[in-house]
């Protein structure tokens, strides 16, 4: 996340007229203490953040926060980089120069930041469990309580997330079930040069192997393929070509730039 500014701005009509993404609000002293809201927008300026605190009585918030980020896919990852850059103490942090905080800031920095940042940090963050079916493999299972990707698996370059735990395990199997179907594969040409094709996340990469070189490998391109039989047409098609043994783009060919490092 970039440009976190420490600076109070006043509600704005081109603030009013953002679309909402996502409010979250969280009561660590219980409902008898105050609260605060962290709420994300989306308008013509880019995506901002308002971080608003409401004391008991108040009937609306004050703002305490605001300013620009950056989306991720997960907005409660967004909301929860905000609240960690903006729940720091005096004295628990470097390269935060508390004295340009108002005193509102500063009050608010001293008295609610701690427990802000422990409550969100039990609301927001993945809770993460690791287990080793195979000795080969370390897969890890996160959990998290709210938002709309509620269930991650991850290993290796294969990570799925989603609502339930239950797509979230035929999504992982499924990925894993593609990426052992074609890890790696081969081809030659008339020429004798050597392709390898292999998964990566959710594409495809084709990479030129030449062991008579001294760098053997390659220039590597990714592409998409709706299944491994397409991918496997496709690395066919780049080695059959006659015109250059560096794959012509058609249109879904593209340059990853670094080689990706395979080895036969």
């Amino acid at each position: 996340m970039t440009d976190i500014r420490h600076t109070v701005i006043p509600l704005t009509t081109s603030v009013a007229a953002s679309r909402m993404l996502l409010r979250r609000t969280f009561h660590p002293y219980g409902k008898e203490g105050p609260s605060f809201s962290v709420t994300l927008r989306e308008g013509r300026e880019g995506a901002t953040y308002l971080l608003s605190q409401r004391n008991p009585g108040q009937k609306l918030p004050v703002p305490l926060f605001e300013g620009k980020c950056v989306l991720s896919p997960d907005l409660d990852e967004t909301a929860a980089q905000v609240l960690d850059t903006l729940t720091f103490t005096p004295g628990d942090a470097e390269g935060i120069d508390f004295t340009e905080y108002t005193p509102q800031q500063l009050d608010f920095a001293i008295q609610h930041a701690r427990i802000l940042r422990q409550c969100v940090g039990e609301r927001l963050a993945w809770n993460e469990a690791k287990r080793n079916p195979r000795m080969d493999l370390d897969l890890q299972y996160k959990r998290r309580p709210i938002g709309d990707l509620r269930h991650r698996f991850q290993v290796g370059v294969i990570d799925v997330a989603a609502r339930t735990r239950k797509d979230a395990q035929k999504s992982f199997a499924d990925a894993i079930r593609n990426h052992l179907s074609a890890l790696p594969s081969f081809a030659k040409n008339a020429k004798g040069s050597f392709y390898a094709l292999f998964p990566k996340g959710s594409e495809w990469v084709i990479q030129p192997v030449d062991p008579s070189k001294q760098d053997w490998l390659g220039e590597a391109y990714s592409f998409a393929a709706r299944s491994p039989e397409e991918a496997e047409t496709e690395l066919a098609r780049v080695a059959n070509q006659t015109e250059s043994i560096r794959p012509k783009s058609s249109g879904k060919l593209k340059s990853t730039g670094p080689t990706i490092g395979v080895r036969a």
